[in-house]
């Protein structure tokens, strides 16, 4: 990475090899047409398959999509995000024109969730069996 001959505006460094084949001498434009804490929306365009790096913190619980339907939901098809020069994201995007759609989904939130939902069903069964028992008590 501290190559004199690296140029760090066109080489990245990545901790794991990319299981698809990337374009050489590729050219691409992205644009981000929305962003915000838990979802950023690009169009990006490229001549060949190239890797698209967005320069915010890679971090779980991000998940990529390339086109997604506008509609509710990820009808995309999702992609492997990559840790990119030690701290960012980049996913692999085919030539043309694509919608990608990044979206902050961790599974610690569902987790929690969930757990949350199941102590607050346990609180509720608990008080009535008690409340149940307790009137059939009385004389």
């Amino acid at each position: 990475m501290f190559d004199k001959n690296s140029n760090l505006k066109e080489e990245v460094f990545l901790e794991e090899k990319i299981d698809q084949e990337l374009s050489e001498d590729t050219w691409g434009e992205a644009i981000i047409k929305s962003y915000n804490s838990n979802e950023i929306i690009i169009e990006a365009s490229s001549s060949g398959r190239a890797l698209l790096v967005l320069s915010d913190p890679f971090y779980p619980g991000w998940k990529a999509f390339v086109d997604p339907s506008t509609g509710s939901g990820q009808d995309g098809s999702e992609v492997k995000i990559y840790r990119v020069d030690y701290a960012f994201r980049g996913i692999v995007i085919p030539a043309g024109k694509h919608t990608v759609k990044f979206t902050y989904e961790p599974d610690s939130f569902r987790i929690g969730t969930a757990l949350g939902l199941l102590g607050f069903l346990g609180t509720v069964t608990l008080t009535l069996s008690l409340s149940r028992q307790g009137r059939g008590k009385k004389m």
